[in-house]
């Protein structure tokens, strides 16, 4: 089965090109995570399931 799919990929500029292409998005958002964003924003956004849950109770 492997052999069958992988028989569409001879041109191996286009597949080196497209990894490229997703490993820098890739350092991309991990850099963006990591060094861009404030804590403050991912504590603020992960509290935002327990607010749900709360508001419901009070319903």
């Amino acid at each position: 089965m492997k052999q069958t799919a992988l028989k569409y990929f001879t041109d191996l500029d286009l597949s080196m090109l497209a990894l490229m292409i997703f490993f820098v998005a890739f350092l991309f958002l991990i850099f963006r995570v990591y060094f861009y964003e404030p804590k403050e924003v991912f504590d603020r956004l992960s509290e935002i399931p327990l607010k749900d849950e709360e508001q419901r109770h009070d319903q």
